[in-house]
C-alpha cells in the first residue's frame, strides 16, 4: 500500500472545503497509508492577522512534514487563499522539496488565487512561480477557474474536477414528490456560514421589504455558524421581530439532511471574495430544490439562469425582494427546475469526483 502525505482542512469548524476534504479522505483512507496535517481553523492557520500560535503551529506541522517526506510516495495538498495562509503553503512546499513537489496535487477551493498572487510583493510572486511550477498537477473546481492557477503552473497540468456533495444528502423520488405534491408553505433556506459577504443581510433586508401576503406564504431558515460575535448580534437583532424567520444553529448529518429534504428554495445571494464553487449548491440540487443565487466565483460553472433557478445581482436587496416575489407568484414553476436540479445532480457524486482525484493519486504515486 502507497503511503499518502494529505495536507488539508478538516472538521471543525465546518466549511465547504472541510466536508470536501473530509468526504475525500473517507474515500481514500483504505486505498493508502495516509498521514494527515490538518490546518483547520481551529488550529489558527485561517487568520488574517499574524501571531504566535500561527507561527508555532505552522513550523510544528513544517517538521512533521520533514520527518515523515522520506517514505512518502504521493501529496494531496489543499492551498490557501490569504496572505499568511499563502507564506504557509510557501513553506511547506518548500519543505516537501523537488523530487517530492514532482509527486504532488495541490487543490484549490477557491477563485481569489491568480488576484492573491499579482497583489503579492515581488519576492512572495517567485518563490510562488519556483515552487508551484514543479508540481504533478493544479486541481480547480471548475473550467472557469483555470485561470487562478495560470500565474504559477502550466496550463496542462491544471485540471478541473468539480466540487461534491455527500452521497446521504440524495433525496429519493418518493420524498422528492412528497415534498412538492403537498406544497402549502414555500421554504426558503440559506444553509452556509452566515458571513458578511455571503448576503445574509441583503436577504433579510429583502425578506422585510416584501407584502405581507407575500410573507405569509414564505417561511425562511437560516442554519450556518456565524463568522463573528459581532455579526451573530447584528442578525439576532435584525430577525428578532420578524415572523416567518428562523435560526437552527450548525446542522450536520441526518439533522441537515432532513432540513435540505424539506425546503423548496436554496438561496445564496453571496459575493464573497474566494468564493469557488460552493458546495451547499450541489447539496440542494441533490436535495431537489430551487436556487437562486450569484455569478461570484464558479458559480457559473455549475449554475444557469432559468435551468437551475434564478441568477440575481450581488448586493442587490431588490434583486432578491423580486426573485422571491416571483417564485411565490408562480410557485408552479418551481418544481420542473427543481426535479432537474435533482438530475443534474449525478454529475457531482462523490463517487465520481473521488473516483478521478484517486486516479490523479494513482498515477502520480
Amino acid at each position: 500500500m502507497k503511503n499518502l502525505l494529505f495536507i488539508a482542512p478538516l472538521p471543525p469548524p465546518i466549511t465547504g472545503q472541510s466536508l470536501a476534504s473530509q468526504a475525500l479522505f473517507e474515500g481514500i483512507k483504505d486505498k493508502y497509508n495516509i498521514t494527515v496535517i490538518n490546518f483547520s481553523r481551529k488550529n489558527a492557520l485561517n487568520r488574517s492577522k499574524l501571531s504566535l500560535k500561527w507561527i508555532f503551529s505552522v513550523l510544528k506541522m513544517a517538521f512533521k512534514i520533514l520527518y515523515c517526506k522520506k517514505s512518502i510516495n504521493a501529496v494531496y495538498f489543499t492551498i490557501t487563499q490569504s496572505r499568511f495562509g499563502n507564506l504557509k503553503d510557501i513553506l511547506f512546499l518548500a519543505v516537501l522539496g523537488r523530487k517530492l513537489l514532482k509527486k504532488t496535487i495541490v487543490h484549490l477551493h477557491g477563485g481569489y488565487f491568480d488576484k492573491l498572487y499579482y497583489k503579492s510583493p515581488n519576492l512572495v510572486k517567485y518563490l510562488n512561480k519556483k515552487l508551484f511550477k514543479n508540481v504533478a498537477f493544479g486541481i480547480v473546481l471548475g473550467n472557469s477557474l483555470k485561470k487562478c492557477l495560470e500565474p504559477v503552473i502550466n496550463e496542462n497540468k491544471i485540471k478541473t474536477i468539480n466540487n461534491f456533495y455527500q452521497d446521504y444528502l440524495k433525496i429519493s423520488y418518493d420524498k422528492f414528490n412528497e415534498k412538492w405534491d403537498n406544497l402549502t408553505i414555500i421554504r426558503v433556506l440559506y444553509l452556509s456560514n452566515i458571513m458578511t459577504q455571503k448576503g445574509y443581510n441583503e436577504l433579510i433586508e429583502a425578506y422585510k421589504k416584501l407584502d405581507d401576503n407575500i410573507k405569509e406564504q414564505i417561511s425562511l431558515d437560516f442554519a450556518g455558524d456565524f463568522e463573528s460575535e459581532d455579526v451573530k448580534n447584528i442578525f439576532f437583532n435584525k430577525i428578532k421581530t420578524i415572523k416567518n424567520i428562523s435560526y437552527l444553529g450548525v446542522v450536520k448529518s441526518e439533522e441537515k439532511k432532513n432540513l435540505l429534504h424539506k425546503s423548496h428554495i436554496f438561496i445564496l445571494p453571496t459575493f464573497y471574495h474566494i468564493e469557488g464553487q460552493p458546495i451547499s449548491i450541489l447539496e440542494a440540487y441533490a436535495s431537489g430544490l430551487y436556487v437562486i443565487t450569484t455569478d461570484q466565483g464558479g458559480i457559473c460553472d455549475v449554475f444557469k439562469d432559468g435551468v437551475n433557478g434564478k441568477l440575481i445581482e450581488k448586493r442587490s436587496v431588490s434583486a432578491i425582494e423580486l426573485a422571491l416575489n416571483s417564485c411565490v407568484k408562480d410557485a408552479a414553476s418551481l418544481r420542473p427546475i427543481a426535479e432537474n436540479n435533482l438530475i443534474y445532480s449525478k454529475e457531482f457524486s462523490s463517487e465520481r469526483s473521488v473516483a478521478e482525484l484517486v486516479r490523479l493519486i494513482d498515477e502520480i504515486a
